[in-house]
């Protein structure tokens, strides 16, 4: 392109932004939309809402009141069931708190959350009143089969030991320090399954091997499956928690053995 070319493009431009933006044409400004001020009102979602009130260790809180105290609905309220459960009929939006208290417990504040493609569901963990045990730190983790298992199992698979290190998580609504994982090491597991939870409601322990659970690999197409729960009642920094655990030992292809005199023991190290 030569320079007599270049330059007849720019006078081009320049006479075409004259044209549009020349002095004394209202019609070549153009004014920016100012910004909103006007707050969109919360969505209403015209449903039930319903849940479950539970201790920090998943056990069911009969009789807690559960309260509307703030959106549309506010002064609303129902007690909870035997099994914890509770139920809101009406139209609700986000901006709708509910408060679940109980007599001996400290009480807890959320919003609804949508649980798709169902209603909105809350679960509230109300804490006890007594501290929650400290059991964080390391361990030396033992499963125990109960002797009914003999048949079902290896002898070398009836007992399986392995490290495990228990450490505290902040999962949303849950009170500090009652939720922990431990993480077992010191052998090769399935990705995703070495660790599994613990909750605390003062010296009361809740294992829990369920979705979460344990997967050992034991070499090609061999592999030992641990799952079920187990409760305990502890002391802060107690050298060994021992817990009747009931669940399953899966080895392999060989039939589940089912028992609830499993035992589960930590050890710290």
């Amino acid at each position: 392109m030569t320079d007599r070319t270049r330059t007849g493009i720019v006078v081009f431009i320049l006479a075409q932004g004259l044209t549009l933006t020349g002095c004394g044409d209202s019609r070549s400004r153009s004014t920016p939309s100012a910004p909103s001020s006007v707050l969109q009102p919360a969505s209403p979602f015209t449903s039930a809402v319903n849940g479950k009130v539970v201790d920090t260790a998943d056990r069911p809180i009969s009789g807690a009141l559960v309260e509307v105290v703030g959106g549309s609905q506010a002064g609303m309220s129902v007690t909870s069931t035997g099994n914890g459960e509770f139920y809101f009929a009406g139209s609700f939006d986000d901006a709708t708190v509910f408060r679940a208290s109980r007599e001996g417990y400290t009480a807890a504040t959320q919003s609804w959350r949508r649980v798709s493609p169902g209603q909105p569901y809350l679960l509230f963990y109300l804490g006890v009143l007594a501290p929650p045990v400290s059991i964080a730190g390391n361990y030396t983790l033992t499963f125990i089969a109960a002797d009914a298992c003999a048949a079902a199992l290896p002898a070398d698979l009836r007992s399986r030991t392995y490290a495990a290190t228990i450490t505290a998580r902040s999962p949303p609504n849950v009170p500090a320090d009652t939720r922990l994982t431990i993480e077992a090491s010191g052998a090769e597991f399935d990705a995703y399954f070495n660790w599994f939870s613990v909750g605390v409601a003062g010296d009361y322990l809740a294992f829990w091997l369920g979705d979460e659970h344990l997967i050992e690999k034991l070499g090609a197409d061999r592999y030992l499956e641990l799952m079920g729960s187990a409760e305990a009642v502890t002391t802060s920094g107690a050298s060994t928690i021992s817990a009747s655990f009931s669940g399953t030992f899966r080895y392999s292809g060989a039939p589940a053995c089912i028992s609830g005199h499993h035992q589960l023991v930590l050890t710290r190290r």
